[in-house]
């Protein structure tokens, strides 16, 4: 993970502007996968958001993905129609940086996705 500005890291909370470079929260997705609900540290078959995966705002890092929860508005089959990569925008995104494997790792979440 390239350092994401690295004074980020010191936040307990990241905001949305800071994590995609932009005033708007616009980002590009090109893929969309489940959330699912757990109970006692295990999934069940209960779909209670998604994952929206972006595209990085910072060209060497990989992108990222958002868990937006509540009831799909985005499905793969718009972003391959609009050609594999779709244009959004986020509300209420924020992100936290927590310890994975040794390195540092960003979990984000936004209240809602706009197409």
């Amino acid at each position: 993970m390239k350092k994401r500005d690295f004074l980020l890291l010191f936040k307990s909370r990241v905001d949305g502007k800071d994590i995609l470079k932009n005033e708007n929260l616009e980002a590009i997705a090109h893929k969309v996968t489940n959330v699912k609900e757990y109970v006692d540290g295990k999934a069940t078959d209960n779909i209670i958001g998604q994952y929206i995966h972006i595209l990085s705002p910072d060209d060497e890092e990989e992108g990222l993905k958002i868990k937006v929860l509540g009831e799909s508005k985005l499905t793969n089959e718009m972003i391959h129609e609009k050609g594999g990569a779709m244009k959004v925008r986020f509300v209420g995104l924020v992100g936290t940086y927590y310890r994975k494997n040794n390195d540092w790792a960003l979990a984000c979440s936004a209240k809602e996705v706009i197409l």
